[in-house]
Parts: structure tokens; sequence; C-alpha cells
């Protein structure tokens, strides 16, 4: 360039139509230095006069115009061309994009015409919203244009020799050697083609891409042709037979050439331009041969497409506002210079950017750790010249770090002197946190489980944004706790994981439980954290970012961004944090849909053979039917052996097959994902039906390789047909209306059941009279309030609950309430709603009846199950009275002998002995039988049956009696069930009787545990592999006849003599079997007995519960404590006093609940324990403890019962319990447990517990 670019650069604006380029707008300002650091011929026209800007590239093209063109109006600068380029600027300015290659220009830029040709891109430039001028980016092609006239020229010498070349050529090799000399030295590639389109003569050029292969529209599969695409004129890619050598030898002249993109076995790929010249017989008129000629265009296709991509990239630019500030560096005199934009970016003077500033104070502000990776870059690109990009962080000024790309090109001179380094810096921030994404989002793909994915997001966010903890956390359901399972920690940070309470670490928890984003660049001086800022120190937080995440308007997860220092959060980092929570969120979801998918699988396979008026079928990607649903053949007649590996037009009437359907159907499904199917097609009777669906590709294989696709349509020939019908009944619509709404308004005056409709916040606007005839109120005392007035109040909170969903679009179809009748009684009523037009529509049925029959069936069951209890209690009576009076022959004797004068010590210390063991003998019997027949709902719990069986076992005695001899058989080893204890020993007791029975009092009964069993299909029941207990009883009796085997379980059946059985046994323990998630199975052969098999499931050992010392020493003495007994029975009442002053205690007696209060006073009369009776006249114990736990809540309570109903109603009193018959010791202890420690209050001494 005869003219250095410092020349544009201090250029004088202030005598043009721009003015001094201190006052140019920031737009103008970045455009001009952009364009000085651009390596492409630029040029710009700004404002009303398009005034002409352009970069050192661009000089060249003003000739001798430039310098005095420089700051002229575009119009006077180009007057020659103006006609031309006007237009195309007008377009530009009119806000478009415009391109245009190889325009022909004449031009006198050097004081002569000359032709020249050019490839422009015109670009709107705009300052805010308005266009205020163009940029253009100028490509001269007028070399390859006239190279491709020169090759144009030699075409038409070709064809001006066509006769006497097919002579030469008919005349053979000496024709052929002529042309070949004619082409040989050609710049471009020529071939010529025989009718066939065989290679007769090629040149040099033309082998350099064909050394040996026929043309590309000739080749086959596999043998090069895939390395040849052709492309037209919008882009699109051409078959073989249009390519120019095929229509050339169809007889079509094919200029300009197609472009075509040429792949080499070695190196980058081509761009070439190849043209066909059809040559004919001058007596046939028929093409004897053909002229492909073949030019590389790649250096043009590429420029080109730099220039597009510069333009696009500059436009992108400023559209983005990523265009931080320019810089020019004049490397002789080591001058770098900035513009005004870069100036304040960084804090600097904008007049020292202008002068001159030392590079060290930009590099200065460099991030340490890039500095050195800067420096080695900018040395490299100086060094060898050209291009040159790199990434980098910088400190601007308000102190954060960004991350910058530096864009720019060095300059040398002739003999390789560096000479420029302009360039521009671009803000990439955004860029980045976008890349970050990208590889979080190919990461997440490859993780298993939320929680990888989840501490892959954090780590995500927290490497990007330099933070130095980044967790999620799950909240509690009550929002007042969040827990960190996992933590991404930069280097040095201990982990936060574990569970944290909101209001430890100040007040925004309710912005969060609101949906909204918190963050705090100090704790230490933001007023919503300030007050905790020592419990964030402890965890080195100085700066957070809180995203909640909301599930149906709740507070679900929190993403927790931390900083150990100050951070100012930018809404860009708060965005990608959420997009990256999000982008997480959607992979969970997306794996959860795939588990839920997989699990479906079976389900998809019977929703398809059940659905019957649906043909489902799959096809190849040509069209062959891989797969035929049962609907499929239902619908068309086919079986699937019939149908699977023919086309699928054969289902098509032949006019839909001649017009080309089934094809374009599966192209269209092919490019748009979904083709409409709905026609008429052809069953295998010849018959038609109306199919209504859709097709759809199926997803590829692993490999990406199309699969085929999915056809689902719905048979609709019945709907066709009534449309008929339908028409007709149109043309009395309106008399139809008229009655349907008469039926409706008769409908509405007429049900019985109460019809309303009312808004959202309850206020009824209609009823029907049903509601006068059910609860008693007239429309006019209605109508205006709310339901809430009329609902029973335990009701309230679950109706406005159930309003709050019709608000939501939620219909009910069975919703109940109680509402008020006029008589203030209430009835149950029965809703089906629907929410429409902003009120709920309900239609009520009176429940009440079904409700009061429901509560009568439940208290029949509960009669029945203990109606089945009491008849094997009553099995129990005889063998009980038996055992008792055994048990109290050994007590009265060895009484009798206790009071025998001078007894020896050791004969007194055995009859005492004997009386204890059988008073714990006793205890136990009554213990047993009350456990068994004790009334209450079922409980399950986990228990284990090998112990239990061995319990029940020592009552069987008194059930088969003394001739029936009964064998335990269950391993040391505990088996663990979780069932209802009571029903349990039930089922025992009645299958033993039944045994009994059936051995008619005499024969062998094993009870028998066998653990880890299988469930055997049991009465047409599918078994089961899982582990169950089962516990058979075994029987030598009679047996059952197989005629009978199946109604033994059936209520009532029995084929005991009337008087001798109610036939509710062995019902109950199918019942008990079924409840408990088991079977029961029997198993009879006449002569020789029975086995009934309970199986019930294994479960889990429970905790172990740490069992009580049988050494414990004998309990203390008592020094004097105040104990109040409360006993109705006399003579237990003075013995159980007499015990307790024997014990060291001070007592007082009274015989009712009642009198206890009296004696207990306001403040406990310096009593420090209570022991009472459960069952009393009057005040029970339970009512006198509670009432004690609320006036004196510090006074122990101890209570004692034999057995009461009341107890086994109310199992969790929560007061000590002490059975009958206890000892001595037993009192001494529960009282010294219940009184120790004790704090003095009122006093007296307190228990503490």
């Amino acid at each position: 360039m005869s003219v250095p670019s410092t020349f544009l650069r201090e250029f004088d604006w202030s005598s043009t139509p721009l003015g001094p380029r201190a006052a140019w707008s920031p737009a103008l300002t970045t455009i001009y230095e952009m364009m000085l650091a651009s390596p492409f011929a630029m040029c710009a026209g700004w404002g009303s006069e398009l005034t002409l800007l352009y970069n050192d590239a661009y000089m060249d093209f003003l000739a001798g115009r430039h310098p005095a063109a420089l700051g002229q109006p575009i119009k006077a600068v180009w007057h020659d061309i103006w006609t031309d380029i006007a237009p195309l600027i007008d377009q530009a300015l009119a806000g478009k994009e415009v391109k245009i290659t190889d325009l022909h220009l004449v031009m006198t830029r050097k004081g002569y015409e000359e032709n020249t040709y050019w490839t422009f891109a015109y670009s709107p430039l705009r300052d805010g919203a308005t266009v205020a001028g163009f940029l253009d980016i100028a490509i001269e092609t007028t070399e390859s244009v006239l190279a491709g006239q020169r090759r144009d020229t030699a075409e038409i010498a070709l064809r001006q020799q066509n006769s006497t070349l097919k002579q030469e050529v008919a005349a053979g090799t000496a024709a052929r050697d002529l042309f070949a000399v004619l082409i040989e030295h050609l710049p471009v590639g020529v071939s010529l083609l025989d009718a066939n389109g065989q290679i007769l003569v090629a040149n040099p050029t033309f082998r350099t891409f064909l050394p040996g292969e026929p043309l590309p529209s000739r080749m086959r599969e596999g043998t090069g042709v895939e390395r040849w695409l052709a492309y037209d004129a919008h882009g699109q890619r051409l078959p073989p037979n249009q390519y120019p050598g095929a229509r050339a030898l169809r007889g079509e002249l094919v200029m300009p050439g197609v472009e075509f993109r040429f792949q080499p076995e070695h190196g980058p790929e081509i761009w070439t331009a190849v043209s066909g010249v059809p040559l004919k017989d001058a007596s046939t008129g028929q093409v004897s041969n053909a002229i492909v000629v073949l030019q590389d265009i790649d250096a043009q296709k590429r420029a080109l497409e730099v220039a597009h991509a510069n333009a696009e990239r500059l436009q992108n630019a400023l559209a983005a506002g990523a265009i931080i500030g320019t810089w020019f560096w004049d490397l002789p005199s080591d001058r770098f210079t900035v513009d005004e934009a870069f100036a304040t970016a960084f804090g600097l003077d904008p007049a020292l950017g202008r002068d001159g500033i030392p590079l060290a104070q930009i590099v200065a502000t460099v991030h340490p750790d890039d500095q050195a990776g800067l420096a080695e870059a900018i040395n490299e690109v100086i060094a060898r010249g050209g291009p040159y990009a790199h990434q980098y962080r910088v400190r601007r000024r308000d102190g954060r770090y960004y991350w910058l790309e530096a864009n720019g090109h060095v300059e040398h001179g002739p003999n390789g002197t560096p000479l420029r380094f302009p360039g521009v810096l671009l803000d990439i921030g955004v860029r980045r946190l976008d890349a970050a994404l990208a590889v979080l989002s190919e990461r997440l793909r490859t993780l298993e489980t939320p929680q990888a994915m989840a501490l892959a997001a954090a780590e995500t966010v927290g490497m990007t944004l330099g933070l130095s903890r980044a967790a999620y956390g799950e909240v509690d359901a009550k929002a007042r706790k969040v827990i960190l399972a996992q933590d991404w920690l930069a280097s040095g940070q201990q982990s936060a994981a574990g569970e944290h309470t909101f209001a430890a670490y100040g007040t925004y928890i309710q912005a969060l439980k609101r949906g909204a984003d918190v963050a705090i660049e100090d704790v230490t001086t933001d007023p919503r954290t300030a007050a905790q800022a020592l419990n964030f120190q402890h965890l080195d937080i100085r700066a957070l970012a809180n995203l909640p995440l909301m599930e149906q308007g709740h507070l679900k997860v929190i993403f927790c961004l931390h900083a150990s220092q100050p951070h100012a959060w930018t809404s860009d980092e708060l965005a990608f944090a959420r997009r990256v929570m999000e982008r997480t969120e959607v992979e969970i979801a997306r794996r959860s849909a795939d588990a839920e998918v997989l699990d479906g699988a079976e389900r998809l396979r019977l929703v398809i053979e059940g659905a019957s008026d649906h043909a489902i079928l799959t096809t190849d990607p040509h069209g062959i039917i891989t797969s035929w649903s049962a609907g499929a053949q239902a619908i068309f007649g086919w079986s699937a052996d019939e149908i699977v590996g023919q086309p699928a037009r054969v289902i098509f009437t032949p006019e839909d097959q001649a017009a080309g359907a089934p094809t374009r159907e599966l192209a269209t499904a092919r490019e748009h994902g979904c083709a409409n199917d709905e026609r008429w097609h052809a069953t295998k009777s010849g018959g038609r039906v109306f199919m209504n669906g859709s097709v759809r590709p199926l997803p590829p294989d692993p490999q990406g390789r199309e699969r085929g696709f999915m056809k689902i349509a719905r048979d609709e020939t019945e709907r066709r047909r009534a449309h008929a019908e339908l028409q007709e009944l149109n043309a009395t619509l309106e008399q139809r209306v008229a009655e349907r709404t008469a039926d409706r308004n008769s409908l509405w005056q007429l049900s019985s059941d109460l019809m309303l409709r009312c808004t959202f916040q309850g206020v009824m606007t209609a009823v029907n009279p049903a509601w006068t005839e059910v609860l008693g109120w007239r429309e006019d005392e209605l109508l205006g309030r709310t339901i809430f007035e009329f609902i029973h109040p335990d009701d309230v909170a679950h109706t406005i609950e159930g309003a709050q969903a019709s608000s939501e679009g939620h219909a009910y179809s069975r919703f109940e309430n109680r509402y008020r009748c006029k008589d203030d009684s209430y009835r149950w009523i029965s809703w089906s709603t629907s929410p429409a037009d902003g009120l709920i529509n309900a239609v009520g049925r009176d429940a009440t009846a079904d409700k009061e029959q429901a509560q009568a069936l439940e208290i029949t069951a509960e009669a029945l199950r203990q109606s089945q209890k009491m008849e094997a209690v009553g099995q129990l009576t005889g063998g009980v009275a038996h055992d008792f009076n055994n048990l109290l022959t050994i007590i009265r004797s060895s009484v009798d002998f206790l009071r025998r004068p001078q007894l020896p010590d050791d004969r007194k210390a055995r009859y005492l002995d004997a009386v204890s063991d059988t008073v714990d003998r006793a205890a136990k019997l009554t213990g047993q039988l009350l456990a068994f027949a004790r009334r209450q709902s079922l409980r399950p719990e986990v228990f284990d049956v090998g112990a239990r069986l061995r319990g029940v076992g020592d009552m069987l005695d008194t059930v088969t009696g003394a001739r029936v001899q009964v064998t335990i058989e269950a391993p040391d080893e505990p088996c663990f069930i979780h069932a209802d204890v009571s029903q349990f020993e039930t089922a025992l007791i009645n299958m033993a009787v039944n045994a009994r029975d059936a051995m008619d009092g005499e024969g062998h009964l094993i009870l028998r545990l066998a653990c880890g069993a299988h469930l055997p299909p049991i009465r047409g029941h599918a078994g089961s592999a899982s582990s169950f207990a089962a516990v058979s009883v075994i029987d030598t009796g009679s047996g059952i006849a197989p005629d009978q085997l199946g109604r033994i379980f059936e209520p009532f059946f029995t084929t005991k003599e009337v008087g001798k059985g109610t036939g509710l046994g062995l019902s109950q323990v199918f019942g008990f079997a079924k409840q408990s998630g088991g079977d029961v199975d029997v198993a009879s052969v006449s002569g020789q007995g029975t086995t009934f098999t309970l199986y019930l499931p294994e479960v889990a050992a429970p905790a172990q519960v740490k069992e009580t010392d049988a050494d414990t020493p004998p309990a203390p003495v008592a020094t004097g404590q105040r104990v109040l007994v409360v006993e109705d029975n006399v003579e237990v009442g003075r013995f159980c006093t007499q015990i307790l002053d024997d014990l060291g205690y001070a007592t007082d007696w009274a015989t009712t609940g009642e009198e206890a209060l009296l004696k207990l006073g306001h403040d406990g009369a310096g009593f420090d324990a209570v022991f009472s009776d459960v069952v009393m006249p009057g005040m029970g114990g339970i009512t006198l403890a509670e009432t004690l736990r609320d006036r004196l809540p510090g006074l122990p309570v101890v209570l004692t019962s034999g057995y009461s109903h009341i107890l086994a109603q109310q199992a969790d009193h929560g007061f000590e319990l002490l059975h009958k018959p206890y000892s001595a010791e037993q009192l001494a202890r529960v009282l010294q447990r219940v009184m120790q420690p004790a704090v003095h209050l009122f006093g007296r001494a307190v228990s503490s517990r």
C-alpha cells in the first residue's frame, strides 16, 4: 500500500459530515475500529450523505481515488458505477442483507475504462434501533471471472470445431490426438465423451480429478461416487442423473457450470464447477458426443465463505454488544493505542489511550495465571504474521475478572518485518457459560444416578464461576431445614454437608418460598444475614446465591452457591446457574421417564394387543411390514403370518397406490416427523374401511440408523357412515336443542339428587328443589350464602381443600361431607363435581343410609371375630378349670402344712417355694387366656412365630385332653412374621379343636414350623418364591371326605352334630391368612388324618430389646415415703397397705377415685406416689390417673389390674402398670423406679418423671 494505515487512523474527520471522532457515536466508533483491525477489504457508508469510510485492504480497490475518497459521499466516489450499486445499497439501508456474486462493473478508477467483476456482501448498520448506514465486504473476482470467460471461449471454439471434430473422432485415433492437442494446455479440465458416457480423451488438468475413473454420473456405489456431491443454485443436492455430463448426453447445454464438492483420497475437499456441451450428428440430429469442462473454483469459493462468515460474525457481535473495544499496535515504534470504549472498560484515561499507553499497564490487568500464555501467543503471532485469536481473563474497572477473546492480524512488510498489529476485544463470558452448559449436557448423559448428576451440576457452576462451594439441598416438608447430602468444593474448602436450619442463616427464607432467587454480595453487611455472620464464617461463606426449585407451589430443592470472598452476582451468572439446574432436573426426569418406559413395556404390549379398534403396524425404512397387531388383523383380515414381509401398499386402495400415496406418506413422516393418514383402505376380502391415524418414524437404532415407521390408525368406518345421519339430524338441531333444554330443566326440577352450582369460594348460585326434600332448606334460604355455613365443622377444612382443587381444574367422582339439615341434624352427601366457567357444578346423593349400613356391617364383623374367639375360649374353659383346681390343691396343702407348729425350716422353705412357683404358674395360665380372649381391633406386629407356637402349645393340653399327645416341632433359630398375635393364636386353637374332634379325643397332634418355605399354588392361585413361615397342624384323625374339601373354609359350614360347632373356626383361619398376606392349604387322607398348613410371609427381625438382668438385687427398703393406695376391694386394700408398711412406706387408703382426689387436695397433700386399681365403681383408675396428670403433673401414679377391657382398649395410657398377681418385691421396685430421681415441689418429693 502506498499510504500507511496511520493515515486512516489519524485522518481529520472534522471537515466531513461525520465531524471529529471524539463526537462520534459508540456504534460508529466500534464499527470503524473493527474495520481497521480486519484483514479483509471493507467499506462503510454512514449518515444522510453516506460518507465513505474504509480500511487498508480496501485502498487497492480505489486505486487513484485514494486518499481523496476518504470522508466523501460514496455516490461521488463511485459515480461511474453508481447506477449499478445504488439499488444494492438501498436494500441494505432498508434493513436487508444483500449478497451478490461476480457482478460486472465498468470502472474508470485507473483513468480508463476496465471490465471488473465483484462479489459483495452488504449489511445494514444500526445506531440503536435506526439504520444509520451500511457495511460492504468486497472481493474482486475479476481474475477468476476472466479465467472462466477464457474457459467459455475455449468451449465455444471447441463447439465451432463440432462438425470437423465429429468426422475426426469417427476417423479414429488421429482425430482424438488432434482434440487432445487442442485441450492439452488449457487452464481448465476438458474431456470428450462418447454417446455412452465413456471418456475418450481428457487433458492433464481433468485427469488430476479423475485419473482413471468414469464420470461421477456413471459411477456405481462404492467406486467413488460418494466423493462427488453436486449442488444447484439454491444449495440443494442434485442426483447423478442431473450431473452436467448426463445432461449433455441428453442434449442439454449446461452453462454456467454446476458446483461440485470433491473429496480427494488425501487432503481437504475441493470446490469445482463443471459444464457440459452436447455434440450432435448433423445427419441424424442425435447426440453423438459431449464435452465436459471442469474448473477449480476452490479459492474464490472459500474466500466468499470467509467474507460471508466475517460479515455475519460482525453483525452478531454488534447486535450482542460483545465488542469491548479495539486496539492498534504500531510495532516498529512500539506505540499501543486503544479506542475510548477500550479505555473506559479498563478504567483508563481515554486521552492516554489515544496518545499511547505502555503495554505493560494493559498486561497488568490480565489474570496472573493467564499472563504467560498471553505473552507466548503474542510473540508467536508477531513472529509468523497473520491472524491472531486468544482467550484469557482480565480485571476490569469493577475489580472483577472477565473472560475475553482478542482477535487481530499482524501485518509484515515485504522483508518480513512486523509492522502493524490491529485488533478487537470481545466479551466471551456468555459464550463460555454456554460452552460449559453444553459440556455438562453431554456429561449428564453418561451418569447413572440423580446424586451423580447433581454433583456434576454443582461442579460445573462452581468451577465456571470461580466459587468456593456449590451443592443441591433438599428442603424438608415444613421448609424449616435444608439437607446437603454432598457438595462440590474448591481446593482447601471444608464440606458443608449435613442438616442446616434456615433460621440460623438469615431471614430470606420467605423469598425462597415464593420462588424468588436470593443473591447476597456480602453476608457481613447485608441486613438479611448480618446478624448470623458468625455462622457463615464457620463455613467460610462471604457471599451466597440460593436458587429455589418449586414443585406444585412448594419449595423442594435449593441450589446453593457460596463464595469465600464478596461476590457481586451478575444476571448472567444467576441465569447460567438456573439453566444448569433446569437442565439437570430435565435429565433426571428423563431418566425416570425412561425407567418408566422400560417398566411399562409389558403394559404397552398388552395395550397394543387389546386395542381391537386400532390397527398398529410397523415397517422397515422401505415400507415392508415388520409387525402386525391383533387389531390390524381384526380390521383388515390378514393374519400376521400372511402380511409380515409384504409392502404396506397392499392395504391402500388401487387409486391411492396409483397416486403414489404409500411412498408420499413415508416421505412426509421422514421429513416432518409425522404424516396424517385419513383415508379409505383395502381389506383382504376386497372391502374397504375408513381409517384415521398417523405414521411416525421409529426411534433410530443405537448407531443412529433409520429403523422404519409405525402406523397407528383407528377404524372410523361407522363414523363415516353415521356422518350422513348427523347431517340429517343437524337439520332438526334447533328443535332437539329445545327438547334437550326442556329435558334438562325437568331433570333439575324432578331429580331426587341434590344439584348445585357455586363459586370456588363456596357461594351458592343455583340449587334444585331436592335440597328442600333432603335437607329441608328452601332455595331463597340458600342462594347467596356459602356452603361452609351448612357443612359439619369437622368437614370444613376437607371441603375447602376440595374447592381449591376444583379451582385448579380437578373434578371429583366421589367427594363426601356432612350437611346440616334445617332441623340441625346432619346427613352424609356423596358428590360428583366438575368445574366449568369459573363455577363448580355438583350432583350429590344422600349417602347417610350407606354410611350407617357400613358402620353396622363393621360392628357385625367385629362381633363375628369375637364370636370366633369366644368359641375357641369355650373350648379352653373346662381344661382351665381343671388346671386351676390342680394349682389350688398345691397351694391349699402347702398352707395347711405351713400352719403346723415347729415345722422344720427346710420343709417350711420347700412349701413356701411350692406356693410361689404355683402362683407363677397360675399367673402365666391366666395371662395366656386373657391375652387370647382380649377384645381389640387388629394390630399387626412383628413376633417370633416359633416362640408364640411353643407358648400356645402350653395351653393345648387343656383343649385336647390327656389322651391327645401334643408335640411341638420348631427350630431353635427365630422366625419372624408380621401379623395380629391374637388372631394367630385363635387360628391355632381353631385348627387344634378341629383336630381333636377328628381324632375323637385320642391320638397324636403335631404343631410343626418350617422357616424359609415357598408358597405353593393353592386353589388355582399362583404361588410365590418368597420366604414364608409354614405352620402345620397335623392330626391322626378320620380325615376329610374329598367332596367336602372344597367347602371347609366357607362360613358356617360344619360336619359336626348340631350344637357342637358353629362352622366359623376354619373361616377365621382362612380370613386371617389372607389378611396377613398368606394362605392356608389342607391335605387329607380318609382314615389316616389331616394336615392344615398356614403360610405367612417372613419379615426381618425387629430391633433387639435389652433384657432385664435376672440377678437384679432386691429393691431397697423405703424411708417413710407416703403412698396413697386406691382399692375398692377391702381384702386386697388391707393386704396392699400391709405390704407397703412392711417395705418402709407410710400409707393411706382410699376406696374410690373420688375419695382419692379429696385426700390429695389441690397440692398433693404431701403424698409421694399413688398406687391405684383400674376397675373400681364410679371413677376408674385410668380416669383418676389422667385427672392427676393434669392437676398434679409431678405426682407419680402406678396402676394395677388382673385384667381390664379398658386397658385392652387403651393400651397407650402412658402410666406404669403392675399386673396382678404381683409380689412385694415387684411392687417395691416399681415404686422405687417412679419416685427417683425426685425434686421437691409444694413441700413434698415429686418424681422428675
